[in-house]
């Protein structure tokens, strides 16, 4: 095994598709300065590494290509 190389892990958000049950990978969007400067956070919710990221507000399928809107994890889905 060579460790001549580092690679740098970010953020990111992981789903399982409804429709074909593909495990898929989605970015976090970086929140800017100002952005987090407008959050209050509780000191347990606080980033060690002072990287905070958005959660995508749909995402689509890499396999099959069906769309869903997003929900926190834990929480229902809100009925429009």
């Amino acid at each position: 095994m060579s460790w001549e190389y580092h690679v740098e892990m970010r953020p990111a958000f992981a789903w399982d598709c409804p429709e074909c049950g593909t495990r898929n990978f989605h970015a976090g969007e970086q929140a800017t300065a100002e952005e987090v400067a407008e959050i209050e956070v509780d000191a347990d919710e606080v980033s060690n590494t002072g990287a905070y990221v958005w959660m995508p507000e749909d995402v689509t399928c890499v396999a099959c290509g069906s769309t869903y809107r997003t929900v926190h994890w834990g929480e229902e889905e809100e009925d429009e």
